[in-house]
């Protein structure tokens, strides 16, 4: 995407072309649709930033799981409950491709997708900490095929403290029983989450700059 965008005179960054990739999911034929689209749209404006991305890409509901996970882990309040929102508005695909809105499914599989990321977090956070560089640690855990997540990576450790990354999941295990047990209304109990772990603090994870330079 990234040389898509170079070939046409534009520079884009990583974050703007995984966010593209992520909300076009048709194929290189709709991203370079897409992409003709936000060219035309900026006009001489040179770089095509994720701002950009977001506004002129609508995206589906698949591509919201993602956006809430990673804003999620910057600790981005705005966009996280932006794209929460939308997610909750436009349904997620089922695995034979039919869209569900059934809210109690959207809260859970976003639950498992956050899980799997703080854990992720965790254990690279883990690695920094016994020596490893942070592409190393990040190499290990996600895989190197995955290069193109490092920065996103490295972002959301950066805004987060080991502490927080185990209360998160602590929580997550709270917010399963209750979706389960009927404890309150999916999207309410989901948010309620969300805030706990997005009104903290910024910069928790400021501490772990210096571990994360190399």
């Amino acid at each position: 995407v990234v040389a898509r965008a170079r070939a046409r005179g534009r520079k884009m960054s990583l974050q703007a072309a995984w966010l593209l990739h992520s909300r076009e999911t048709s194929g290189l034929r709709g991203i370079a649709a897409q992409l003709d689209k936000i060219i035309l749209n900026l006009g001489e404006t040179t770089e095509i930033r994720q701002e950009d991305v977001e506004k002129l890409v609508g995206g589906d509901a698949e591509a919201s799981l993602f956006e809430v996970v990673d804003h999620f882990g910057r600790a981005d309040l705005r966009r996280t409950l932006s794209a929460v929102d939308r997610l909750f508005r436009q349904g997620v695909k089922d695995a034979r491709g039919k869209r569900s809105q059934d809210p109690t499914d959207i809260a859970m599989r976003l639950m498992s997708m956050i899980a799997t990321r703080m854990r992720e977090l965790g254990r690279i956070m883990e690695l920094s900490r016994d020596g490893l560089g942070f592409e190393e640690a990040c190499g290990q855990v996600i895989g190197t095929g995955r290069r193109f997540l490092f920065p996103r990576m490295r972002q959301q450790l950066e805004a987060r403290s080991a502490k927080d990354l185990g209360q998160c999941v602590v929580d997550l295990g709270g917010l399963d029983l209750a979706l389960k047990s009927g404890g309150g209304h999916p999207r309410d109990l989901l948010v309620s989450f969300l805030l706990r772990h997005l009104r903290r603090e910024s910069g928790r994870g400021m501490s772990m700059r210096k571990g994360l330079s190399s």
